[in-house]
């Protein structure tokens, strides 16, 4: 949000957009060095890129999530990683635009709401960024998304059997745990629709700008805003 890279930007010498969609990937949780290892870095790569992170203040030291004396440090994204996480990376569009690309997305959730096909409904779409500007050419279309089930289910058996069964409904090869995940992925992949202008973030990252910042501007567009307010400061 309000941050707009060029493809030609570099971190360390690492493209920026390579870094952003890293950052996308940390969110709230905790990473160490070697979570660059497992994302392909070699070691060199990986000790070059994490200082460079650091150095730039874009994670910091996590206290809290030190395990069982483990002496590698774990790291949190700080507040400026974040907005580097969020920032756009696509060509700039006509407020016009924008809006065509908005109606079509509420019409997508109106569909996904309605339709059995879904196991998930969209139950919160909050908007914030550049489209809530005066300007006339904006960056991406930010919008977060709560999502829930249509369905509730004590048994945690029944409940995983009937994912599994939804999953093969979609004719996609199995990935085996993530597939569990489909409900999710499915609703995402709809929402976005393929649209580059879109910028499509959870619920929980808005809760969190939020609490960063006084002056954090969004907009209700299905939901309740005190309800979001709320949890945003108990978090």
């Amino acid at each position: 949000m309000g941050v707009q890279l060029q493809s030609k930007q570099e971190i360390a010498g690492f493209p920026v957009l390579k870094i952003r969609n890293l950052l996308r990937g940390i969110g709230d949780g905790s990473i160490r060095k070697e979570w660059l290892i497992e994302k392909g870095f070699s070691q060199q790569a990986a000790t070059l890129l994490f200082e460079a992170l650091i150095q730039n203040e874009y994670i910091e030291p996590d206290l809290d999530a030190r395990l069982h004396g483990d002496k590698s440090p774990f790291y949190k994204l700080t507040g400026q990683g974040r907005s580097l996480g969020r920032a756009s990376g696509a060509k700039r569009v006509q407020r016009e635009t924008a809006e065509l690309v908005l109606s079509g997305f509420m019409a997508r959730v109106q569909e996904i709401n309605d339709d059995p096909r879904f196991l998930i409904k969209v139950a919160e779409v909050v908007l914030f960024g550049s489209y809530l500007s005066d300007k006339e050419t904006l960056g991406d279309l930010d919008i977060a998304c709560k999502y829930e089930f249509k369905f509730a289910s004590s048994d945690t058996q029944a409940f995983a059997q009937k994912l599994k069964e939804h999953f093969k409904t979609s004719g996609r090869s199995s990935k085996g745990i993530a597939d569990l995940f489909w409900p999710w992925e499915q609703v995402r992949l709809h929402l976005k629709h393929r649209k580059r202008t879109i910028s499509l973030h959870d619920i929980d990252e808005v809760e969190q700008m939020m609490k960063d910042s006084n002056d954090f501007r969004f907009e209700v567009v299905l939901g309740d805003r005190e309800a979001i307010i709320t949890r945003s400061v108990s978090k």
